[in-house]
């Protein structure tokens, strides 16, 4: 019987009532990649009569161990089961319909995230997934308007470097690469962090693979050669 199933049936026994400690001990098991472990505390307690906040939270979490899982159906079933509905879940639907296949599906849940975005930084990182979730389904039009409309930021000018390499524009996305590298080391320097560094990184393998498709090999050699001065940050 699959896990969808067994949910729906209510599994045929009692379930043992979860507290928030329970919870706690399964976010704790999630934490330490204990997933089966976690999956079986939250399957055998979640259905008892919880307050709504309490039984959504546990859900979500559920539905995330799921994915984790690579059981996006499960993980979708779960979600469907929720009270109140954020734009976290939606999401998590997105991430869930990606993994399943379904990339319309998966782009119109993004959509809906972005529209219920509580915040400019959850905005932000929503924009950037649909942006990327056009490009997987080649809707690059559609990628394009939205990365218009955006600062010419590192960020964005990633992107725009992204979708014309995708595209084939490869004398573009050299150049956008390169505005993204010298915006990125005046905002963030590869020393700061190793996040920054791993974004510097990612800039300079990208731009040296569109250098050898240009057949700009000592440019590509040089950007290699900086990647790999980046991998001791």
């Amino acid at each position: 019987m699959t896990y969808a199933a067994r949910i729906a049936s209510g599994c045929r026994r009692e379930s043992t009532p979860i507290s928030l400690e329970r919870l706690r001990e399964a976010e704790t098991l999630v934490f330490a990649g204990d997933l089966a472990a976690a999956l079986d505390l939250l399957n055998d307690s979640l259905l008892a009569g919880l307050p709504l906040a309490q039984r959504d939270e546990a859900r979500r979490l559920r539905a995330g161990v799921l994915l984790r899982l690579n059981l996006p159906a499960d993980a979708l079933a779960e979600l469907d089961r929720l009270g109140q509905v954020n734009a976290g879940d939606q999401v998590q639907r997105s991430v869930a319909h990606a993994a399943g296949g379904d990339l319309a599906a998966a782009i119109d849940a993004m959509q809906r995230a972005l529209d219920a975005a509580p915040d400019a930084h959850f905005r932000c990182r929503a924009l950037e997934r649909l942006i990327l979730l056009h490009m997987k389904a080649d809707q690059f039009d559609q990628a394009d308007a939205l990365l218009a409309a955006q600062p010419a930021d590192w960020r964005w000018l990633h992107l725009r470097g992204d979708l014309a390499a995708a595209r084939g524009d490869l004398a573009d996305a050299a150049a956008y690469y390169t505005a993204a590298l010298n915006d990125l080391a005046a905002r963030l320097p590869a020393d700061q962090s190793a996040i920054a560094a791993n974004q510097h990184l990612q800039l300079h393998c990208k731009r040296a693979a569109v250098f050898r498709r240009l057949r700009r090999f000592d440019s590509a050699r040089r950007d290699l050669a900086l990647a790999r001065s980046l991998l001791a940050h």
